[in-house]
Parts: structure tokens; C-alpha cells; sequence
């Protein structure tokens, strides 16, 4: 037999006295008459603990509040699951380290005396159990239950245990086996809450846990993965799948009850319970210890008609026995078993048959809910499974209506919540299907979630059908079709600029969805490297050049329906390079040489940044003669364009050379100026047989600033006041005729 290992520690042992009993909770009614209902508090104690206090009972109800007291402790039970196993429970003083008693009390409630419908009954206690690890450890704990005192209605009761022990990497699916046969035919509601500190004050969770993920489970904390991944609460029946993945964790989980009776023709919410259970997580064999129910969980059935369905119970070690129950929810149902001894275990594969056989007073929409739980004899732990088995009683004259939702239209998630409404259903089950390749977190679940498949993504539209399981001939079958259109992304064709020339050039696609490059076309005469690829080169034929480019084509491969999905962009192909080369006749650039370099046979066309002039040379070629200013800077830029068949060829040069007024003719009469650069007043100095006439100071386009006739002798001083910081012309005229010009620089 397998045995489960014990823990690292024995947790539960060293934590504070004062706060490591209370475990779980859960508080029922039963209406009495008269206006007076019996309250039962069930409540779980850890026997590493201290024992419980006497703490009174409270009933509210708007500004009303009662006090019951105590109430009477009517029975004590070990509910450890140690039954066969040579290990006591810790209950028992033995060296177990577990151990969890079920305190069982009981107070009268009279409400005759009050108007007041709505109760909250409560019972309160500190504390939560300190080894707690996902954050209620030490809190006040705090249990409620309601009730409708206009109603007369008594609560159903909970015929399975709470989950107290789970092996680490088993999947768990748990069910708390609601009975009611007080009201039978009441229907019930099911959801996670958290626990409470208080009224209206609920427990505190530690980092991403909260009452909808309690515990660490497979794909935690995201609670809407597909079984087994996932946690998940069947909101109709009750049935609660989970795969636990941290071994010594120890936490709460608080599944709340609504209770809802037919009122007048229409459903009515006439109380809650809850069941408050703290789960430890237990680091198991490999091959699994709890067992497993096997058999149909959904039934329909004809009133008049018998039902008969078996179930069966396995488990991964063939060593381990097993013991299955019903819960005896449904009056006049029967189920027959093969349990030897309950106590001992010895059917290694427990099975029974359920067998019922309604009459027409029972047809309705809602489902018949019961339970069914197995427990096996491993040691030193009896490991315990439930679930819930729906059954619907139907007549001829109801027929199925499913609604699978309103067509939807959605962006590019990965998953969909669906919100299905089978209250038209007369009763009847039924599940998803898609006509994709999708996946649905529970096809059976109204609510569930669906996950889109690689070819989903690559079609605009998703169709998913509600559909009835039907297997009787008493009743019709429908289905209901859902739309679901899908917005697949943009994409774009783009060119990397880096890598184009005349002969190629590189292409990259750009795409956000989920669709797929199916390849790349052009309309021209070139070819691609890889014409599948999102990054490729195109390769430019004799035609593209011709017309100075080509335009590419980007397709995705999506469903027709979609309509074609292209993106186009044209590359222009790069005019053809111009370029010329230049000379200086010397260094003053008196004429500048020039020979043009082109593809073509068009006509050139020169320009000059100055107002010089260009003359073509005799034999081909080019030259150009600079004006006065180009002299006098030194420097100008030379463009030369010419009109290409796929555009405007262009180039420019910046040509330097020495400005005129630096050269120095051997035998020429000298001319300087100092101080330069000046300030304020600037010498000129003249020598030689050409006497001078005038001094002119100029701007550099030739614009005369002041003129003064020259003095005798060979200097002339002038006064630069007034001008502006900057560059000038000084030019002296000469009696031959000729004129000097030098650059003066005015700080």
C-alpha cells in the first residue's frame, strides 16, 4: 500500500497556542414553525490547538439585532480519515501530527416576534490557524449564513466533509453534496468568496492568491486555463476542478451557497450558506492516492421512464481499496453498491447503480442534483473524491433552446469569455462544439472559456455551436450558432533604404495579428530571393529599369470570407550618378576648367553660387571665369544638373583657391593695408611709378561704403567709424588705370 510522505516539519506543531484550532466552518437552518428555526454550526477544529471558547450566536436584520447565546454542543466526531490505518489521529494523542475534530452545536432562533424578512445569522471566534501560508493565519474568524424568515424556508445541509487533506500534482474535483429534502425542488447557485474577519469584513490574501485562486494551482494564478490547468467552480452544480502544485501549502477556500425557490412563477433568492474549509497540500507518491469516480455525470430522463446508470470508482495503485456513496439527495431515488465494509475497504474497485424513475409532477428546467463521494483505504490518510451528477427530467413538451450568445466581433486576443443562457432549455444539458480548432476551458459550462486555435487566428470568422445531448425521444434538440469575427491584424510591405541600389533592393513585411505571409508578387520583370519570406532582396529586371522601378505586392494567406489582403508599395529605382572634376588655370582661379561626367545625352545645365560666367571649350569641355566677389572670397560652388529619364541628376562641388588680392606680380606696384583685421582706422600703404588716385572701401557685392581721393605720399590713413563688424573691400585706383582690391576684416 502507498503510503503519503510526511511533511518536512511538523507545521502544524509549532505555531502560536492561541490561535492554531479553527479550520472551517459552515452554519444551516431549520425552520421550525412558528416563526422559530433551529441554527447548526459545524465547526473545525485543529488538534494541535487549544480547544474552542464558548462564543454566543448572533442574529441581524436591519436595526435588529439578537443575541442566542452559546447554543448546546450535541456531538464531537474525528474527521481526520485515519479509519483502518495503525496511526491515530492527532484528535487521539497519537504521534500523528494531524489531526481535525467537527464540533457539532445547536440554538433555537425565534424570530416570531419580528417583520423583519431578511437574517444574517452569525458565530465568531479568534483565530484562524497560524500555519496558514497564503495569508489568513492569526485573523478573527467569522461565519455567517442567511435566511428569509417571509420565505418559511429550511436551509440544505452539506452530506460530504471539507476538503482537508489533497496530494501535490493530483487533480482534485470536489463536490459538497447539497441535500434538501425539506424543500426539495429548490435549485442552487454556486460561488467562490473570501472568507470574513467580520461582518462585511473579509479576509486578507497574501500576493496574487485571492478567493478565486486560493492555493497554488497548475497554471496559477490564471484561473480560466482548460481543466486540468486552472480552478474552477461549476456555478450550477457545484463541482469544484483544480490540480494542487505546492506541496506543505496550507490555505482557505470559501464556497458560497444560494438558495432559490420558484415564487409566484419566478425564481426567488431566499438564503446562503457557506462552507469555510482550510485545504493542506500534501507531498503524495507519484502514483496518486485519492480515487476516482468514473461514469456519466449528466442524465436525462423521460418521466415515467426508469433510470438506471452504474458508476465506478479507480485508482493509480492497484494495492489501494475503495468505498463509494450517494448522497441521498433525491427522494424515492435508489442507489444499490458493492461495499463490503466501509470501514475496512475491501472492494478494490467500489461501484454502484443509481436508479430513479420520475413521474411528470418532476419535469422542469432546472436540473436534479446529487452527489456521489469515494474514499480509499490508504494509510496513513484516507483520501477522499466527490462530484456532482446532473439529472433532467423532461417531457415531449418542452423543446430545446440554446442560446450560444449574440454574434461578437473581437480584436486579436487569444481567448474569449462565451456567455451561453440555456434557462430556455427545458432542462436539458449541453455543450460547446467549434467548428475550428480551438479549445473550450469546459464545453458543458454556459460561461466558459474558448481559447483560439493556430487556423482560428488565420480566419476573419469562428462559428461555435451551443448544442443539446440529446439521447430521448421525449423531447426535441436545437442548436444555436455563434458568430465570432475576428480582427486579424495590419500588416505593411516596407523597404530598408539601407539596402537599395540600381540592382536590388531590400524588403521586410510588418505585420501585428496573427495571420500568415503566404509571399511576396511584383509587376514587374525582377525576381525575389525567397518570395515566402518576411525578410527578402528583389532583384531588378531589365523592365523595372526602364521604368525606373517596380511595384511589389505583400499577401497574407488568410480565409477567403476575408476578402484579399494585400499591401503594395513601388520602388523607385535611383537615378543614375552625374559628377564632374575641375582645375585651376593657377592658384587665383582666374579660370576654372571643368570636364562632366553623365550617363546621358541631354543637355547640361551649370550653375554658379557667384555671378561669373560659363564658355564651353573649343574641342568639348568647360570653363568658368569667376566675377570680382568669387575673386575676392577665394571659393564658390559649381552644380551641375542634368534632366535623367527617371530624374534630376545632380552634383555639386565647393571649389577654393587663392582670393585675387594676395597675388603679387613681380614688378607691380605694392599695395598693403594694416592694421588687418582693424578696429577703428586702417592704413593703406602704395608704392611704385603708378601713383595712386582714390581709395574706395566696398561691401562684397560691390556696393561703395565711402571714396577718398589719395593723398601725397605712400601712405593714406582712413577712419572706419560706422562700420559694422565684419568683411570689406579696400580698392585703390591708380592713374594707369588699373584698380587694386584687398579684403580688410573690421572687428
Amino acid at each position: 500500500m502507498k503510503k503519503i510522505l510526511p511533511l518536512l516539519a511538523l507545521i502544524l506543531l509549532s505555531v502560536s497556542l492561541k490561535a492554531t484550532h479553527i479550520m472551517g466552518s459552515e452554519l444551516t437552518y431549520l425552520y421550525l414553525g412558528n416563526g422559530q428555526y433551529e441554527i447548526t454550526a459545524k465547526i473545525y477544529r485543529d488538534c494541535n490547538g487549544i480547544h474552542f471558547a464558548n462564543s454566543n450566536f448572533m442574529a441581524r436584520c436591519g436595526s435588529n439585532t439578537v443575541n442566542l447565546g452559546t447554543g448546546t454542543k450535541v456531538a464531537v466526531n474525528d474527521i481526520t480519515g485515519v479509519n483502518g490505518c495503525s496511526t491515530g489521529s492527532r484528535c487521539i494523542n497519537s504521534s500523528y501530527q494531524y489531526g481535525v475534530e467537527e464540533h457539532i452545536w445547536k440554538v433555537t432562533l425565534d424570530l416570531s416576534s419580528y417583520s423583519c424578512c431578511r437574517w444574517t445569522i452569525s458565530w465568531e471566534q479568534c483565530c484562524r490557524n497560524s500555519a496558514i501560508t497564503t495569508g489568513q493565519a492569526d485573523q478573527n474568524f467569522f461565519v455567517t449564513a442567511e435566511l428569509n424568515k417571509c420565505t418559511l424556508n429550511s436551509s440544505p445541509v452539506f452530506n460530504t466533509r471539507p476538503i482537508r487533506f489533497l496530494c501535490k500534482g493530483e487533480d482534485v474535483v470536489y463536490n459538497m453534496g447539497l441535500m434538501d429534502t425539506v424543500d426539495f425542488g429548490d435549485s442552487f447557485s454556486f460561488e467562490l468568496i473570501p472568507g470574513n474577519q467580520g461582518l462585511n469584513h473579509p479576509v486578507s490574501y497574501n500576493s496574487n492568491f485571492s478567493s478565486q485562486a486560493p492555493l497554488t494551482f497548475l497554471g496559477f494564478p490564471n484561473t480560466n486555463l482548460p481543466v486540468p490547468a486552472g480552478f474552477h467552480l461549476n456555478p450550477v452544480n457545484g463541482d469544484l476542478y483544480f490540480r494542487p502544485m505546492q506541496a506543505n501549502e496550507i490555505a482557505v477556500m470559501v464556497i458560497e451557497v444560494t438558495e432559490w425557490k420558484m415564487v409566484n412563477g419566478s425564481w426567488m433568492d431566499v438564503g446562503k450558506i457557506r462552507r469555510d474549509m482550510q485545504v493542506i497540500v500534501l507531498p503524495c507518491n507519484s502514483n496518486g492516492a485519492t480515487s476516482r469516480l468514473n461514469g456519466p455525470f449528466i442524465l436525462e430522463v423521460c418521466p415515467g421512464d426508469s433510470l438506471s446508470i452504474p458508476f465506478t470508482t479507480s485508482n493509480p495503485d492497484t494495492s489501494v481499496k475503495t468505498w463509494i456513496e450517494y448522497g441521498n439527495e433525491i427522494p424515492g431515488a435508489v442507489f444499490i453498491d458493492n461495499n463490503a465494509d466501509v470501514d475496512s475497504g475491501l472492494v478494490k474497485s467500489a461501484s454502484g447503480t443509481f436508479h430513479w424513475k420520475p413521474d411528470s409532477s418532476l419535469v422542469r428546467l432546472q436540473p436534479y442534483v446529487f452527489s456521489l463521494r469515494t474514499r480509499n483505504n490508504n494509510c496513513p490518510l484516507n483520501m477522499e473524491s466527490s462530484r456532482a451528477v446532473m439529472v433532467f427530467v423532461r417531457d415531449s413538451s418542452i423543446m430545446s433552446q440554446f442560446l450560444a450568445g449574440p454574434d461578437r466581433h473581437v480584436g486579436q486576443q487569444d481567448t474569449i469569455q462565451l456567455i451561453g443562457i440555456d434557462v430556455f432549455s427545458g432542462g436539458q444539458a449541453a455543450y460547446w462544439k467549434t467548428l475550428g480548432d480551438g479549445q473550450f476551458s469546459d464545453s458543458l459550462n454556459p460561461l466558459a472559456v474558448y481559447t483560439f486555435g493556430p487556423n482560428d487566428k488565420r480566419n476573419c470568422e469562428v462559428q461555435l455551436l451551443r448544442i443539446s445531448l440529446a439521447t430521448n425521444t421525449c423531447y426535441g434538440s436545437k442548436q444555436d450558432t455563434m458568430r465570432i469575427y475576428r480582427d486579424i491584424g495590419q500588416f505593411d510591405a516596407q523597404l530598408d533604404s539601407a539596402g537599395m541600389n540600381r540592382d536590388s533592393a531590400s524588403l521586410f513585411g510588418m505585420q501585428s495579428g496573427s495571420g500568415i505571409l503566404q509571399y511576396w508578387t511584383s509587376t514587374g520583370d525582377g525576381y525575389f530571393q525567397d518570395s515566402s519570406a518576411m525578410q527578402t532582396t528583389y532583384y531588378f529586371g531589365p523592365q523595372d529599369s526602364a521604368n525606373c522601378g517596380a511595384s511589389i505586392v505583400l499577401h497574407r494567406d488568410v480565409d477567403p470570407a476575408c476578402g484579399a489582403l494585400t499591401d503594395t508599395l513601388f520602388l523607385e529605382l535611383p537615378a543614375d550618378s552625374i559628377d564632374f572634376s575641375w582645375s585651376l588655370s593657377g592658384p587665383y582661379g582666374d579660370t576654372i576648367f571643368l570636364s562632366a561626367y553623365t550617363s546621358y545625352g541631354t543637355t547640361l545645365n551649370w550653375t554658379s553660387s557667384g555671378n561669373g560666367t560659363f564658355h564651353t571649350q573649343t574641342g568639348g569641355g568647360y570653363y568658368y571665369i569667376p566675377d570680382n566677389q568669387e575673386r575676392g572670397n577665394g571659393t564658390l560652388t559649381l552644380t551641375l544638373e542634368q534632366q535623367g529619364p527617371c530624374g534630376t541628376l545632380s552634383q555639386s562641388r565647393s571649389i577654393n583657391f587663392l582670393p585675387t588680392a594676395v597675388r603679387t606680380v613681380p614688378g607691380e606696384s605694392e599695395l598693403h593695408i594694416f592694421p588687418n583685421p582693424a578696429e577703428d582706422r586702417v592704413t593703406v600703404y602704395s608704392s611704385g611709378s603708378d601713383i595712386p588716385l582714390r581709395v574706395s572701401v566696398l561691401e562684397l557685392s560691390g556696393a561703395i561704403l565711402m571714396e577718398k581721393a589719395w593723398q601725397s605720399g605712400n601712405e593714406m590713413e582712413l577712419s572706419l567709424e560706422g562700420l559694422a563688424p565684419g568683411t570689406y573691400l579696400i580698392r585703390v585706383q591708380r592713374s594707369s588705370g588699373a584698380s587694386r582690391v584687398l579684403r580688410l576684416q573690421v572687428h
